[in-house]
């Protein structure tokens, strides 16, 4: 039934609770796991006592209630901007919200289990409640994303180079030991021994050889299939 007052609604939920503590469900009845279940109930004032101990029955009704607390004490972005729940009120629907959950759990059958399920589902309606709020972002990660979720938390640390040192720390011993050849690298660019141009016949004499039909070399071992060496050939 809607409510017309906030106080109305206060004390239909205290009711409703106040009338489930004592009727308690015994569970002296086995209910079967495969039972079917038909979710709607008859309104007849004479059949209500026998409909209370339907722990269906109480299940719907609870979780209606849950359900209804999660939207009042949520951040919905679209719900009307009236409904402002007061201090006290709030402190209400906390005590209120435990107060279902341990007449669900008093439930069978599996009240523990069922309370669980209940508060997952109520977990994950909040999470999506957060992302209709933030505009409905898409729920694919670029690989950008991805990237920055890996290194989060990975602390690198960062050692300053030392200008005034005769020699470098690059953090790596083989970039160390090329790049520390020479105090002065500008000389060592400068070097005639860094003209080591070879002569072109000389390059490609071996690579000749092969060729000639009495060299004896297969195919598939000729130089011209070494991309080393066609690369290197290309850049004379």
């Amino acid at each position: 039934a809607v409510v017309s007052t906030q106080s109305t609604g206060e004390d239909t939920v205290n009711e409703i609770c106040r009338i489930f503590e004592n009727y308690k469900h015994e569970g002296s009845e086995q209910v079967s796991k495969d039972e079917a279940y038909f979710a709607k109930f008859l309104t007849s004032e004479r059949l209500l006592t026998l409909q209370i101990l339907d722990s269906n029955f109480r299940r719907h009704i609870l979780v209606q209630i849950l359900t209804l607390f999660q939207y009042l004490t949520g951040d919905i972005k679209f719900k009307p901007n009236k409904l402002v729940l007061s201090e006290p009120r709030k402190f209400w629907i906390r005590d209120t919200t435990n107060n279902i959950y341990s007449i669900l759990t008093e439930t069978p059958p599996d009240g523990a289990a069922f309370v669980k399920h209940i508060k997952s589902v109520l977990k994950y309606e909040n999470k999506w409640s957060r992302w209709k709020n933030e505009g409905c972002p898409s729920l694919t990660k670029s690989a950008v994303d991805k990237m920055k979720q890996q290194q989060k938390g990975v602390r690198r640390t960062v050692r300053p180079m030392d200008f005034t040192s005769e020699k470098y720390d690059l953090g790596n011993t083989t970039l160390n030991d090329l790049w520390n050849i020479c105090p002065d690298n500008l000389a060592a660019c400068q070097d005639s021994n860094r003209n080591f141009t070879p002569e072109t016949y000389k390059f490609f004499e071996e690579c000749i050889e092969q060729l000639e039909p009495d060299s004896g070399v297969e195919k598939q071992y000729y130089l011209t299939n070494d991309t080393a060496f066609v690369w290197r050939s290309l850049r004379l």
